[in-house]
């Protein structure tokens, strides 16, 4: 039996996040990971403001390091949002004096195994295809049975730290455990080839259309001249309206009138797969006697947006200072790990409720239509672009 302080189950954004900090901090760790890397993940593939600021908290100057790196990133300067109506709001950042573009896009494969493949070997030990099938808390820490290589794997450990995705196992059998479908979005995503019209700022693209609001479909350049291409939607309403996301999908491609001329010499060269998004609209517990969860474990995705590789590196480093100070003090129950949550909460708590006021916003097409047009108007959109490039300044 491996015995350890500390164990992360999970070796997303958030996983990795968390081992960088434990080993800044110098404690040994164990970190298990169900797949092999580099593994796939369903993802729409883009890194925002927020994620580049948690790379150059892991490193500085990493986020300027890989803008640079074209085999694998590709630097967005800007999006377009397409409101139901048609109309086109443009954001374009290239010209607002930024450090460097205040996006990228990299398939989830690649930076996710960009980022093992930084970890500190002297105080991380990484298991992969290592499946966690049971964890019980006892007086003397928590005992995780695992599949490991064919081979069951017992690991006593002091304190979990949760990381393991929306279908979390530290969540399910230590945590609350229960699901709440209006806390979640379905979405479903592919990868294209040949897809036209991207301008040379590379820009995100975000389509409105009617019949899927509060949803959206995405447009997002990678390198390589490939496109990540998904939609999403609140789960509520997909199953209020019962609808078929694969087929809505093919559709709004074939037939919106901005997709369908973009769209008509393109490839799909993956097929279409689907995910839930756990969104960060109703707090739920977050940590317990020896355990803490983050990221997609601790929904904490934007509602309206979906992006959560940014929350979810934050949330790492939140829970590797709380694992730390728990293990200074030699303390792992719920008084000492409790005020994690409240952490989490003040310091994400209002982006998430704005991230659900857009939510409630995007159910009504009008809306959407007078922000972009109000947007639209000249000095509102000089105005904005300034004051939005002068709040991505302090993260970069």
């Amino acid at each position: 039996m491996r015995a350890t302080e500390i164990c992360i189950i999970g070796a997303g954004p958030a996983g990795l996040s968390t081992s960088f900090f434990l080993s800044k901090q110098k404690i040994p760790h164990i970190l298990l990971e169900k797949e092999y890397f580099p593994r796939e993940k369903v993802c729409g593939d883009a890194l925002t403001t927020n994620a580049l600021y948690m790379l150059n908290r892991i490193r500085p100057g990493l986020a300027r390091e890989w803008t640079h790196e074209k085999k694998n990133f590709l630097p967005s300067w800007g999006a377009k949002f397409y409101a139901p109506n048609g109309k086109c709001l443009q954001i374009s950042l290239q010209k607002q004096n930024l450090p460097y573009a205040p996006f990228l896009t990299i398939p989830r494969a690649a930076f996710d195994n960009l980022l093992h493949e930084m970890l500190d070997p002297r105080y991380a030990t990484l298991l992969q295809g290592c499946e966690v099938k049971k964890l019980c808390k006892e007086p003397q820490g928590v005992q995780i049975e695992a599949l490991h290589e064919g081979n069951i794997l017992e690991i006593q450990a002091q304190m979990l730290v949760g990381t393991d995705g929306e279908r979390s196992v530290v969540h399910r059998q230590l945590g609350e455990g229960t699901k709440d479908r209006e806390s979640f979005s379905a979405a479903v995503r592919a990868y294209y080839e040949g897809v036209e019209g991207f301008s040379n700022e590379n820009q995100l693209e975000f389509f409105f259309p009617n019949e899927l609001l509060p949803g959206y479909l995405w447009v997002f350049p990678l390198p390589g001249g490939r496109a990540n291409v998904g939609l999403g939607i609140h789960s509520e309403q997909v199953a209020r309206k019962k609808l078929n996301l694969r087929q809505m999908f093919q559709q709004l491609l074939e037939t919106h009138p901005v997709l369908s001329k973009r769209f008509a010499n393109a490839r799909r060269v993956s097929p279409l797969k689907g995910w839930g998004l756990p969104l960060g609209i109703k707090p739920r517990s977050l940590a317990g006697d020896r355990f803490i969860l983050a990221g997609d474990a601790a929904s904490l995705i934007d509602p309206f947006t979906g992006e959560g590789i940014g929350n979810a590196m934050y949330s790492g480093m939140i829970a590797a200072d709380y694992a730390q100070k728990a293990v200074k003090r030699q303390r792992f129950d719920r008084e000492i790990l409790f005020p994690y949550q409240d952490e989490i909460r003040r310091r994400m708590g209002k982006e998430l409720k704005m991230g659900h006021r857009l939510l409630r916003l995007a159910y009504q097409p009008y809306r959407i239509n007078v922000l972009c047009s109000v947007l639209s108007i000249p000095l509102v959109h000089r105005f904005g672009h300034r004051a939005l490039a002068a709040w991505m300044r302090k993260w970069m």
